[in-house]
């Protein structure tokens, strides 16, 4: 389950880099906001 978090933290925040790079969106604000409070919430 340890490495269950840890992989879906890891593709949350490569999806929303590979989007920024691929798509050309901005990363915001509040989508560092949003990775910081899922990183967050996975580890506890």
């Amino acid at each position: 389950t340890i490495l269950k978090k840890y992989s879906s933290t890891v593709a949350t925040i490569f999806t929303g880099i590979a989007s920024a790079a691929l798509f050309g969106h901005t990363l915001t604000v509040n989508f560092m906001l949003g990775i910081s409070i899922v990183f967050i919430s996975m580890h506890q």
